[in-house]
This record gives structure tokens, C-alpha cells and sequence, in this order.
């Protein structure tokens, strides 16, 4: 991951809660160090797929679930409210 100077990693889900068992995935958000957020569906892909090739090795002993955020989409994920972002943000464990 160091090739991509994230902000943040953020392990959630069961790894997090102690119900995870080996056929579990790992849950990550990773926040980019950007200010600006994708425009296109083109840009959210590159985004993406730099952050899985950052992971191909850990990939490659561990299921990764991963989802890849620029500052403005944290930004915005955090004030959503949804449960999902509630969970993430309350029991989220940044690394």
C-alpha cells in the first residue's frame, strides 16, 4: 500500500467483531489521499484497481473485500447515516 500513500485503512466486519473464521473476508475501506473525487465511472475503476494491485500479495493468502474512497466520497459516506456507515465509522479500526 505504501506505493499509494493512502489516508486512511479501515478494517470493519467480522475481523473487527471476533466472528471471523477462515472462510471470512477481510472488510477494508481505503481513503485515498485526494482531494478530488472521481468524475467518471472510468476514474472510480483506476482508483480501484490501484488499490487491488497494492493488494495483489495479501490478496493472494486472504479474501479481501475492499472499497476505495477519495476524501470528498469519505466525506460524504461518513454524513450518510445509512447503518452501514455508522458501523464503519463506530467500529471501523484504522490501521
Amino acid at each position: 500500500m505504501k506505493p499509494l500513500r493512502p489516508a486512511k485503512v479501515i478494517v470493519y466486519g467480522s475481523c473487527v467483531r471476533g466472528g471471523r473464521d477462515r472462510d471470512s473476508d477481510i472488510d477494508l475501506i481505503v481513503v485515498l489521499d485526494s482531494e478530488t473525487a472521481p468524475q467518471t465511472y472510468r476514474e472510480r475503476m483506476e482508483n480501484r484497481l490501484a488499490v487491488r494491485r497494492a493488494l495483489d500479495a495479501l490478496n493472494r493468502d486472504y479474501a479481501l473485500d475492499v472499497l476505495v474512497y477519495t476524501w470528498p466520497q469519505w466525506k460524504r459516506f461518513q454524513e450518510m447515516g445509512s447503518a452501514f456507515s455508522r458501523e464503519v465509522v463506530s467500529q471501523g479500526v484504522e490501521l
